[in-house]
């Protein structure tokens, strides 16, 4: 985990992780390195007084964490605001599971909608094409020339 959280450029160093997670913004940070639009980092501030880094904890729950289904419970929390050694670590080792399954799954979803529009993209330009050119392009005998031939004359 902390070669993980070494990787991201945080606003601030961890120097030590417990006591600077513990109100909110490392983990807030982290989210909109992986997955920028979910994160508005000016709705977290750095805090000393319990009753804000709650906050910005119940925040994350609601706006983030919850996009990329994970919920830290309150006792999680309640022992992160009080710097509870490991408990950050178990949190954010929970966090980079559920980052890396939220970025497969909207890649797939990615990768879908790209197929889907050049179908879409194939369907129009061969709706597009001439009656002759469609009939012409799934003639496999004689027989099946002179046939469509004279469907296209009908058609005419």
């Amino acid at each position: 985990v902390y070669n993980w959280i070494d990787e991201i450029s945080l606003s601030r160093s961890q120097k030590n992780i417990t006591r600077d997670s513990s109100y909110g913004v490392v983990l807030a940070e982290i989210v909109k390195h992986y997955i920028p639009k979910l994160v508005d980092l000016h709705n977290y501030t750095a805090a000393h007084s319990v009753s804000q880094k709650l906050y910005n904890w119940e925040a994350l729950n609601a706006k983030v964490l919850k996009k990329i289904g994970m919920q830290v419970s309150k006792v999680d929390i309640d022992q992160i605001v009080k710097c509870v050694p490991e408990v950050i670590e178990r949190v954010l080792k929970i966090l980079q599971s559920k980052i890396q399954s939220y970025l497969e799954k909207s890649n797939n979803a990615d990768d879908q909608e790209r197929k889907s529009q050049q179908k879409e993209e194939e369907n129009k330009q061969g709706s597009l094409a001439s009656p002759s050119k469609l009939l012409a392009n799934d003639i496999s005998s004689p027989e099946e020339i002179a046939v469509k031939d004279s469907a296209i004359q009908e058609l005419k």
